[in-house]
């Protein structure tokens, strides 16, 4: 089970620093938005492997807090780009 965490921790960390390239240099605004929305996925899923590995159960209640957030603040942002587009 924890090589099983501990390989999908390695591949969760090369997902994120794809992502971090997408976020640099990104055409444009939307694929910056979309790659912002997909970095903080791969934070939440770092933090849930984190949390199984380290048998810190409470972890997922954050993360729940977290993603709520994220979510939040993600149809803050299409709001905005939509609203520079008119």
């Amino acid at each position: 089970m924890t090589l099983a965490i501990y390989i999908s921790l390695v591949l969760t960390t090369l997902a994120g620093g794809a992502v971090m390239i997408r976020i640099i240099i990104g055409p444009s605004e939307s694929d910056r938005a979309a790659a912002s929305d997909m970095i903080l996925a791969t934070i939440v899923a770092l933090f849930v492997l984190l949390g199984l590995l380290l048998d810190f159960p409470s972890m997922l209640d954050l993360l729940l807090v977290v993603s709520s957030a994220g979510f939040l603040s993600s149809l803050a942002l299409v709001r905005l780009i939509l609203r520079d587009e008119q």
